[in-house]
């Protein structure tokens, strides 16, 4: 659990206080694989009179598979993360913020639906299946819908 003692900005409106802490997956009950080693939260807490608003940046280093050529991408990522909570809800026990589902929340939506190794990735060959981005294939490229075949052939007429 990650738990930030918040006793020297309570009842104090306007104070801030900056944190560090460093983490691993098994801590705040990551399941996703995308992530390896230590995790660095960096952040700001803020009593703004009936809240406390949490600000920060989670650095970290991720490993997938680019989603066009299927090679591996090792990249540093980093996600901002910003939320508020007040002294009644569950977050806040006894002086102690506990930010752990609002960090794990925050790294299982900042997950990239379909990374990428470049923008510009070519992608295999959906025929022989080569990397387009390292070599080219002479695999004729111009795949048309089935559904649309009886149209060519009526336009080469």
């Amino acid at each position: 659990m990650l738990k930030i003692d918040i006793s020297q900005i309570r009842g104090n409106l306007g104070e801030f206080q900056d944190f560090s802490l460093l983490f691993d997956r098994a801590r705040i009950d990551l399941e996703h694989d995308w992530t390896q080693g230590i995790f660095r939260l960096d952040g700001t807490i803020t009593n703004v009179g009936v809240a406390y608003q949490l600000r920060g940046k989670i650095s970290f280093k991720t490993q997938q598979s680019c989603s066009r050529c299927l090679e591996p991408i090792d990249a540093d990522s980093s996600i901002d993360i910003s939320a508020e909570t007040s002294d009644v809800d569950d977050e806040i026990e006894e002086d102690l913020y506990n930010i752990t589902e609002i960090v794990r929340e925050a790294i299982v939506c900042g997950e990239p639906l379909k990374p990428l190794c470049k923008e510009d990735c070519s992608g295999l060959c959906p025929s022989c299946g080569i990397n387009c981005n390292i070599s080219t294939c002479a695999c004729e490229t111009e795949q048309l819908d089935f559904r649309l075949e009886r149209l060519r052939d009526y336009l080469k007429n």
